[in-house]
């Protein structure tokens, strides 16, 4: 099932029921699929589609769970209280803007870009956050980010359509891509 034009501009605005943010509670929380499934007694197909309508409502540009998350946190759609007592909790520049960057729906190769990182190179440090987080996926690192006041509530492009960072790369922008690292090929003769 996909959503209609007509469906999708008429939703769009709206705030979310009480079925649907106790879906986006779960799915911050890090249930799984087949939890949720069994949690709410609906199909994977029902599940995709109600993500798709809680994308539209919360203007999103996809249903990316973890932009999906930080979407209805900003927007006081759903409430994740504080954790008591703070546990200290500090990170660095890199994990800050991975978190901020999973936050707003970003794939890890666009935040590995903005970084000027690898993947290969950004994986390691995104796990890391996961498990410093004790988060069992980035829509649950996002909610305990922001129970441990990790992110910035305010999101540059948040009330705009979209909030993708292929945006930084349209046309007239003087910012390029950065062209793939080429590794030094050894000549055959040479190997050892």
């Amino acid at each position: 099932m996909t959503l209609t034009y007509s469906v999708a501009q008429a939703l769009r605005g709206r705030a979310l029921d009480d079925d649907e943010r106790e879906l986006i509670r779960l799915v911050a929380q890090g249930t799984p699929t087949a939890a949720l499934v069994s949690k709410l007694s609906l199909s994977s197909k029902s599940i995709g589609y109600r993500l798709d309508r809680v994308a539209v409502k919360l203007g999103n540009p996809n249903r990316v769970r973890s932009g999906l998350v930080y979407r209805a946190l900003v927007l006081r759609q759903i409430e994740a209280e504080p954790l008591e007592p703070v546990p200290s909790i500090r990170l660095n520049r890199r994990e800050r803007v991975v978190l901020q960057g999973v936050a707003e729906g970003r794939p890890l190769t666009r935040i590995a870009d903005g970084l000027r990182l690898e993947d290969w190179e950004l994986s390691p440090i995104a796990l890391g956050l996961r498990e410093r987080l004790g988060a069992d996926d980035y829509a649950h690192a996002v909610w305990r980010g922001w129970q441990l006041q990790l992110i910035d509530a305010e999101t540059p492009g948040l009330g705009g359509a979209t909030t993708r960072s292929s945006q930084n790369t349209a046309a007239g922008s003087r910012e390029l891509p950065r062209p793939p690292r080429v590794r030094a090929a050894i000549p055959a003769g040479d190997q050892q």
